[in-house]
């Protein structure tokens, strides 16, 4: 499960951490955060706070400070800002910050920084600088979610009018350390008639649908993860004397198995849901889950949902020490799905915070359901299932006496030698050549041999090309290569279970080679099963005469 939201900071000096993912506990901070809305955290793989914003400043997870000129956000903005992790094998966290709504007049453009994070060493790489494209009125809105290939991230932010009509939805692509471009941004017009500006805006466990608020109700939109393309899904429209600010929705929040949208009621304190199916939904129809009984100052009661990593609902208590809890949101018995106006922590005590929560919580990317578990994994399998589709007739025949074969045989593991099995198909047909002048697509799979076993972590470092000798192909005239390999590695197989193959394609480029026999070398193939293993391989081909 993924750990980025183990740590939320939030509201005046409050900080509240998940062990394990479990019930929350109140940590102790010395630091100057303050905000009332609008913050992002961000935890390492191992739990660890590594760093947080309230939009403005930068902290580390030691509670330093970042130096750092105004990151662009606003903290009473309900979303200041949103930290979206490295994609793509990339390095850098990307931070989205915008302001406020504040009437309108000083609504601008969102700004972006690029950070990197080891450890306690934080370090702003690129920025705060403001976004030229995309939304040039943003404010309030700010969500993210994977790409429907898991390996990219999608940031959602909305453009408004200063008279509030005719919103637009933008949806900006981050793909490795690339930050946001033109050429990667999409807009949509908003499907539903424009109301108020409104508040939180989420997406469902499967990044499919997002939430938000509109102060005078609920709008569940569809998304496309592929495409970036927004569309109508459901409405709740009428909170009762929404003039008199009897209701207004300020938070929402779906389910853990998405089946519900929770929201809460700004002013009259009331917590809400009703079930994610597309029309229109009646205020009858939403379901009362509990309201909560103010004690602090001002006409305000309830501000942001949001799910915790052991599944349950928080949400924030208008200048209140402590937070309230839907402790089983999936319940189908709307009495039975656990409000507490009081949280508790790990220890079945009142949640406690060092201070008090204003209207804000951390805004987090939802990492989608599809998408949990190990990179390599999730890229094997999609491989995997693009190459099925891919005929491939010829084997290479390898280096030593071994026959090429089309698969091998399951056995259990033979002691001394361990090691997996390895293959390379090419071609077309069986009479297609590897010319002189030529560029062919070379399948490589490896394969776990042995019924009793599992290969873990398996990688080929490198694949290259040799003359029969083992020295390097001579380069043409010019300098350039006669024979490359694109990408020369590393090949990531992730985890290989016993009898399982998994396959990655390579490109044989060939341009001007001497006719001949050169070999193919799988350079450092290294997996963990009971020691360490490190295996090289060898396969022959020849490139014909023109």
């Amino acid at each position: 499960m993924p750990s980025h939201d183990r740590h939320w900071t939030f509201g005046k000096n409050c900080h509240i951490s998940f062990p394990g993912g479990g019930d929350p506990i109140v940590e102790p901070v010395d630091h100057s955060f303050q905000s009332d809305e609008g913050c992002a955290t961000w935890s390492d793989a191992a739990g660890n706070l590594s760093f947080y914003t309230d939009g403005q400043g930068l902290w580390k997870g030691d509670h330093s400070q970042v130096p750092s000129p105004p990151l662009g956000g606003a903290q009473s903005s309900t979303h200041s800002a949103i930290i979206v992790p490295p994609a793509g094998g990339g390095s850098r966290y990307h931070i989205f910050a915008m302001q406020d709504w504040a009437g309108g007049s000083i609504v601008g453009p969102l700004t972006y920084t690029a950070v990197t994070a080891s450890g306690a060493n934080v370090n702003i790489v690129a920025g705060p600088a403001p976004v030229t494209f995309g939304p040039a009125r943003a404010t309030e809105r700010l969500a993210a979610v994977p790409h429907a290939d898991c390996d990219r991230y999608w940031v959602v932010s909305m453009h408004m009018e200063a008279n509030l009509a005719n919103p637009t939805l933008f949806a900006m692509l981050i793909d490795s350390d690339q930050g946001p471009t033109s050429n990667n941004t999409w807009s949509s017009p908003y499907p539903y008639p424009p109301v108020r500006a409104g508040y939180w805006m989420g997406f469902s466990p499967d990044g499919t649908k997002i939430a938000l608020s509109t102060i005078f109700g609920v709008d569940i939109l569809t998304f496309n993860r592929a495409t970036g393309a927004f569309g109508p899904y459901a409405q709740m429209p009428g909170l009762p004397n929404p003039n008199d600010k009897n209701g207004w929705v300020y938070g929402t929040e779906f389910s853990p198995d998405g089946q519900f949208v929770y929201f809460s009621c700004l002013h009259s304190g009331e917590v809400r849901r009703f079930g994610v199916t597309p029309g229109t939904h009646s205020w009858g129809a939403t379901q009362l889950i509990g309201t909560v009984q103010p004690t602090a100052q001002g006409a305000y009661r309830l501000g942001a949902l949001q799910r915790g990593p052991n599944g349950k609902i928080y949400g924030v208590k208008f200048y209140e020490k402590t937070l309230f809890e839907i402790s089983d949101p999936n319940n189908s018995n709307p009495a039975n799905a656990g409000f507490s106006n009081n949280a508790l922590d790990a220890y079945a005590s009142t949640l406690t915070l060092h201070d008090v929560g204003v209207l804000g919580l951390p805004t987090f990317t939802r990492i989608a359901v599809d998408c949990l578990g190990n990179r390599c994994d999730r890229l094997a399998a999609q491989v995997n299932e693009q190459l099925a589709s891919i005929p491939k007739i010829n084997l290479l025949r390898p280096c030593d006496d071994r026959q090429p074969v089309e698969k091998p045989e399951c056995a259990p593991i033979e002691m001394p030698r361990l090691a997996p099995w390895t293959s390379i198909r090419w071609g077309d047909s069986e009479c297609d050549c590897i010319e002189g002048d030529d560029t062919e697509v070379m399948t490589l799979t490896v394969c776990n041999p042995y019924s009793n076993l599992t290969l873990a972590g398996l990688t080929i470092h490198m694949v290259t090309v040799v003359d029969m000798n083992g020295n390097p192909v001579p380069n043409l005239p010019d300098g350039s290569p006669s024979i490359e390999l694109t990408p020369i590695g590393p090949y990531c197989f992730g985890d290989l279970a016993p009898c399982t193959c998994v396959s990655r394609q390579f490109v044989l480029r060939i341009r001007g080679a001497v006719p001949g026999s050169y070999r193919i070398l799988l350079k450092g193939i290294c997996f963990d099963a009971c020691f360490h293993g490190d295996e090289d391989d060898c396969f022959i081909f020849e490139v014909c005469k023109d």
